[in-house]
């Protein structure tokens, strides 16, 4: 195998791990208490759970993610330009998972197919691609709250037969049926 192949295979490998993690580290009962957090810190904390310190750890793996996704980078392009700290890329990163919707697990990804299809087939009409995109997003935004995925699976959820409370593992903690 050549060396690109081998670079793109390894690429493969720890991407498809990561997300393993991620997906493990969700549906862990640490993942559960973060959800706790994240939904009423004030419960969490007052349940007894060290807040400062689930955030902190949460921090350090964010980082520690953050961290493979640059190392990839570098493997991959072999130089990182400044362009890859200017702000507008962390920038286009928010408007791509806002657009698909923070909550589902496709809506970041969608985000980011949206606004990379966008980019270029803009690019091609206008250089002011990014004023063209800024107007989508803003209609999006103010049409679909919840990102575009998040408000097809609402409506496709609302259509559904009406479904039976979530089991207790799919809760946050501290909640009630």
């Amino acid at each position: 195998m050549r060396a690109a192949a081998w670079t793109h295979v390894t690429t493969l490998v720890l991407v498809t791990l990561a997300l393993l993690l991620c997906w493990r580290i969700v549906r862990s009962p640490f993942g559960r208490i973060l959800v706790a957090i994240r939904e009423n810190e004030a419960r969490a904390q007052s349940l007894g759970y060290a807040v400062g310190r689930y955030k902190l750890i949460a921090a350090m793996l964010s980082g520690a993610l953050a961290g493979l996704a640059g190392g990839i980078w570098v493997i991959n392009r072999g130089f990182v330009g400044l362009d890859a700290v200017h702000w507008s890329t962390s920038g286009t990163v928010v408007i791509m998972t806002l657009l698909g919707g923070m909550g589902p697990r496709l809506g970041p990804i969608m985000g980011a197919a949206l606004v990379i299809v966008l980019r270029d087939a803009i690019s091609a009409w206008t250089d002011a691609w990014g004023v063209v995109t800024g107007v989508i997003f803003i209609a999006v935004i103010l049409a679909f709250r919840r990102g575009i995925v998040g408000t097809l699976e609402a409506a496709l959820g609302r259509r559904a037969a009406p479904a039976a409370a979530a089991p207790a593992a799919e809760r946050p903690l501290g909640t009630m049926r």
